[in-house]
């Protein structure tokens, strides 16, 4: 029950998914915004209740894999619902 640690556990967790895109190849502009939806959901996480509400909302790791699965989709060159083009 230590203030802002659970937050920053998860913060710290969801830097595998980011490593994961860099070691995929993905753009820059790509790991970039996951690590802003990390960062904003890190940051906003920290304020009591408030951030508890926008944890549920947010999703920041569920965003962060769309993204990653966009990426390998493009490079296989799938379209997004996983079909061959």
């Amino acid at each position: 029950m230590i203030p802002g640690f659970g937050d920053s556990a998860t913060a710290v967790i969801s830097g595998v998914f980011i490593l994961a895109a860099f070691r995929a190849g993905a753009p820059k502009w790509v790991i970039g915004k996951m690590a802003l939806n990390v960062a904003v959901d890190w940051l906003v996480g920290l304020i009591p209740i408030v951030g508890d509400l926008f944890d549920v909302a947010h999703r920041a790791n569920t965003k962060n894999l769309i993204l990653l699965r966009k990426v390998l989709a493009r490079r296989r060159g799938e379209d997004i619902s996983g079909r061959a083009q």
